[in-house]
């Protein structure tokens, strides 16, 4: 398992191509070479200064309307950057309100993710929280999962976001065992009662269980993330400690 890093996390410190390209040398410098971006990018360069800087592109976070709407772009993209997967980050909670709605994006899903199959690309969906509610007995997620070909759509998990929805996260991995390849590394703190993001390895997440289903379970790409916000006003240090705290672990 590598660990890598989603470039959201710095996203308060992209800007114009210059700016960009002193943001993707400083993630470098702090120790990371693989990544995980969003499409499309903060600037046309974007790519390129990915690829220049020395960067191992692991995942496009890439939402549903661009690749109802500009699929061929997206693929090349992903192809340029010789990055093997693709995924859903978002669906908006107020759509995903019935147990139908869950069904019939998992067919929508599995149909994209047999086109992108086909292009050699994988195709993952990134939960969040509200995918813990549930329809006719049935979380959103359960039935997303049970819906879907998992030949054709992965789970990529995220800790902090299971952990906000009620669920264990070391438990849903070994649920996901042949089905998830990434994950995405977020720790969660409570603060005047409400849950907040944190550095990984700062917060209430068990971590030396999910790093032991994580490696039960044969994730590849642990990618560190941490949404941008006032909890995090410096996004470089934080990123910094979750790779001091995962390298002591034994994680390289």
């Amino acid at each position: 398992m590598k660990i890598g890093m989603t470039l959201y996390t710095v996203s308060s410190r992209m800007g114009t191509p210059a700016i960009c390209a002193e943001t993707l040398k400083r993630v470098k410098q702090i120790g990371y070479t693989n990544v995980e971006t969003g499409f499309p990018f903060p600037c046309p360069e974007f790519g390129a200064m990915m690829l220049d800087t020395g960067f191992t592109v692991v995942d496009l976070h890439v939402g549903l309307g661009e690749f109802q709407n500009r699929f061929d772009a997206v693929v090349a993209t992903a192809h340029q950057l010789h990055c093997p997967r693709l995924t859903i980050p978002w669906m908006d909670p107020q759509t995903m309100n019935s147990a139908l709605a869950w069904r019939t994006l998992a067919k929508e899903l599995t149909s994209l993710g047999r086109r992108l199959k086909g292009e050699g690309i994988m195709l993952q969906y990134h939960n969040h929280h509200f995918e813990f509610a549930r329809f006719d007995g049935k979380l959103g997620l359960d039935i997303l999962y049970a819906e879907s070909d998992p030949q054709y759509l992965k789970a990529q998990l995220d800790t902090h976001w299971v952990a906000r929805g009620g669920g264990e996260p070391s438990a849903w991995i070994r649920a996901m065992k042949g089905r998830i390849e990434q994950i995405h590394f977020k720790d969660m703190v409570i603060q005047n009662t409400n849950p907040v993001f944190a550095d990984v390895g700062s917060g209430n997440l068990n971590w030396p269980e999910i790093l032991k289903a994580c490696k039960e379970v044969g994730i590849q790409d642990c990618i560190v993330e941490e949404d941008p916000g006032d909890h995090m006003p410096d996004p470089f240090k934080s990123i910094e400690n979750s790779l001091v705290f995962l390298k002591k672990q034994g994680l390289k």
